[in-house]
């Protein structure tokens, strides 16, 4: 399954760098205004009872925030790729269960600058995550599906999970429209980096079964 999709994302928390922190909060529905650049693919592979789910997003962002020392501007970069092993756990009717294990990595770099601060910088990690999805189907073209994964665990986030809740309608035997909300959630601060801000809004996709 390929599924190019759109992310309507926005960005609430705090990004640091050098020690810098300043808030983020662009709306999701204001994220049209606000994003310079975004793309994202989910490609999954399936044989028998094991798959592998792989999801890659990348944005670019412009804002502002007023903090103790004026307004500064943020630009941020972000790549997000996450990789994941997925075993059908129980099938029982129109009722799925997979549940599996893999890692998310994120590249972030970020630009804080005013009239008195210019702080850049870039900074890759990657954490562990536990993965569970259920699909339901509803009837002969439609399905839902409800995903949720977490980690971090202290490797490299403090915490990271992440929410899915997806209905889709088969318009074909091989193409699907896909309508979803997601959630994801980052709790990272090593060395003056600080990335403590969830990403969310609704998606728009089309998944193509090969």
């Amino acid at each position: 399954r390929v599924t190019p999709y759109a992310w309507a994302m926005g960005i609430d928390g705090d990004v640091g760098v050098h020690g810098v922190t300043a808030p983020v909060d662009v709306d999701f529905l204001d994220a049209v205004d606000e994003l310079d650049m975004a793309g994202m693919l989910a490609v999954e592979a399936n044989n028998g009872v094991w798959g592998v789910l792989v999801d890659g997003s990348y944005l670019r962002l412009d804002d502002s925030a007023d903090t103790p020392v004026g307004e500064v501007d943020i630009e941020l970069e972000q790549w997000i790729v996450q990789a994941s092993a997925l075993y059908r756990a129980s099938q029982s009717g129109k009722t799925v269960f997979d549940a599996g294990a893999g890692a998310r990595f994120m590249e972030m770099d970020t630009d804080l600058s005013s009239a008195v601060i210019d702080a850049d910088g870039t900074e890759s990690w990657g954490d562990p995550v536990l993965v569970a999805r259920v699909r339901q189907q509803f009837g002969p073209n439609c399905y839902g599906t409800l995903y949720g994964d977490i980690g971090g665990f202290g490797v490299a986030s403090e915490l990271t999970w992440q929410f899915i809740a997806a209905a889709g309608y088969s318009f074909t035997e091989t193409v699907s429209g896909i309508l979803a909300y997601r959630h994801l959630d980052y709790d990272y601060d090593e060395d003056g980096f600080v990335y403590d801000a969830a990403t969310s809004g609704l998606a728009l996709g089309i998944q193509f079964e090969l």
